[in-house]
């Protein structure tokens, strides 16, 4: 069975969306959230 990174990046524009922010951090590998993880679900909402 493969495994499933648990890291991943997210661009977004437009909303009143503040620029430049970085929010959370990943592993060296960016495999893992390793700092501040979110589900996909709560960014969505």
């Amino acid at each position: 069975m493969a495994s499933i990174p648990l890291g991943f990046s997210l661009w977004m524009v437009g909303g009143g969306f503040q620029t430049g922010i970085t929010y959370g951090a990943t592993d060296e590998l960016g495999y893992t959230a390793i700092e501040d993880p979110v589900h996909v679900h709560d960014i969505i909402a």
